[in-house]
């Protein structure tokens, strides 16, 4: 779902490492970033959301205005439904992943599907509307006023739905929904929308858009919007009968109205969209890009794309929640006196420096998700035994021999967390300053002695999926378990 465009604009945005970046005074309720940057040269349009017309779960949209429940029942609709519902104001579609094939005919995307983990309500609970869902567009080349978006959504907040006449539906809660929205800049057609019981942070949600050459539903062909919860078993099915294939992918968007400021976003620093399996795939079509709106508030977003184009993530900065049951957790690991800890802004400074208030990188490996986080006290170690490990590439390490105390170490079935004592000549460690596996060359100890060492206390401590957030020491990601 997408506002209406106010106002028709030649952007021209700057494009760093496939991440589109537009500012708030360029854009206003606008739904895209320029075409031609994105390699493309479509119009732009966007989609009034000023009613959604919640249908029960299996109904079939045959058009703009004809909509087939489950039971067989065919119900019409028209634009006086939607004429008293109101847009939703402010904000809009704030970053999101793409990507572009075909011509809408012969040739679309034909499959999209991936799963994410509903992540921590917002701490400021006021008029914000959140959703968080991958999707397929198509729009007319001919007439950018038409198009459409189909969509599984993970939605939280109040919206207008037609009851009839309009009321609001929904709550300070998550809940499901697929949503089929066309779009018409005369506000014509309404947004139809199957939804589901409510869902709980933690829960995983797949979302799957997938299409059939022919449907005796429809008597043409049909995308099948299908929406699962499957940590509580909920679901929600909407089909949609239609001639032209989605020419746009996305694999992860966030979208959210009434955000004044950034604890109105989600708790905790993003959400990653992961198993991303897409027809189409993206070793024919090329990786996902990523796009980030600019504005007010500014949460530190970020979109992009992991290598392989399995995993999309979106990332904004809002206040942590305690830290959900993690595999492992705790604090930093515990580093010698001078260990260098690299900063949020890039700088670095040395561990025994740091103090509470002091902003960090925190880093995951396996996932690749970057985030900040916050030092809350810096705890001293005494050992008798240190252990320093020397590598092909970066400083020296030197840490204590916990066997809390551990590193990721590549292996035949990826990444894995390691004791350091257990760490040989020869294994490959992930390098955060490099951005790749370095070699170790040299593994010494010493023993005798006190030895002070020291612990950073930071939160937040873990993503909202439970994965364990390190800072980055000497240039490694530091991980202590309890």
């Amino acid at each position: 779902m997408r506002l209406k465009m106010l106002r028709i604009l030649i952007l021209v945005p700057l494009i760093f490492a496939n991440l589109v970046i537009i500012s708030e005074d360029m854009l206003v309720h606008s739904s895209r970033a320029s075409d031609s940057a994105r390699g493309t040269s479509s119009g732009s349009f966007a989609f009034p959301r000023n009613c959604i017309i919640p249908v029960p779960n299996g109904s079939t949209v045959r058009d703009v205005h004809t909509v087939k429940f489950a039971d067989g029942s065919t119900h019409q609709y028209s634009p006086a439904d939607c004429a008293m519902g109101q847009a939703a104001t402010i904000n809009g579609w704030i970053e999101y992943g793409y990507n572009y094939y075909g011509n809408g005919g012969a040739t679309g995307f034909t499959y999209l599907a991936n799963q994410w983990q509903v992540p921590w309500d917002p701490a400021n609970q006021q008029n914000n509307l959140i959703y968080l869902f991958n999707s397929l567009q198509w729009w007319d080349p001919t007439n950018p006023q038409h198009g459409w978006i189909i969509q599984p959504v993970l939605e939280w907040g109040y919206q207008n739905v037609y009851c009839p006449p309009i009321c609001t539906a929904g709550g300070h809660y998550w809940y499901l929904e697929n949503e089929i929205v066309f779009n018409s800049f005369l506000n014509e057609y309404p947004a139809y929308a199957s939804g589901a019981p409510s869902a709980s942070a933690g829960d995983i949600i797949r979302g799957t858009i997938s299409w059939q050459s022919y449907s005796d539903e429809c008597g043409e062909p049909m995308y099948t919007i299908t929406e699962s919860d499957s940590t509580n078993g909920a679901s929600t099915v909407l089909n949609f009968c239609t001639d032209t294939l989605g020419t746009e992918a996305n694999p992860g968007v966030l979208e959210a109205y009434n955000i004044n400021s950034c604890d109105e976003l989600p708790q905790y620093y993003g959400v990653t969209f992961s198993n991303t399996v897409s027809t189409p795939s993206v070793s024919s079509i090329g990786n996902w890009y990523g796009a980030v709106y600019g504005g007010s508030p500014s949460c530190n977003y970020g979109a992009s794309a992991s290598a392989d184009g399995g995993s999309f993530y979106l990332q904004w900065d809002s206040q942590p929640p305690p830290p959900p049951p993690p595999p492992g957790g705790g604090g930093g690991g515990s580093v010698a006196f001078g260990t260098l800890v690299t900063m949020a802004d890039g700088t670095t400074k040395a561990v025994q420096n740091l103090k509470s208030g002091d902003q960090i990188i925190v880093y995951n490996v396996p996932n690749g998700y970057q985030g900040t986080a916050r030092v809350t006290g810096l705890d001293t170690v005494t050992a008798s035994t240190t252990l320093t490990l020397f590598t092909d590439g970066g400083r020296p390490l030197r840490t204590d021999t916990s066997p809390k105390m551990q590193l990721w170490v590549l292996t035949s079935n990826g990444p894995v967390r390691e004791p350091v004592a257990s760490i040989h000549s020869g294994d490959k460690i992930y390098n955060y300053d490099l951005h790749s596996w370095v070699t170790v060359t040299n593994v010494t100890t010493a023993t005798g002695g006190q030895h002070t060492l020291f612990d950073p206390i930071y939160t937040p401590q873990f993503t909202a999926n439970g994965d364990l957030l390190e800072y980055i020491a000497n240039g490694y990601p530091d991980v202590i378990t309890n």
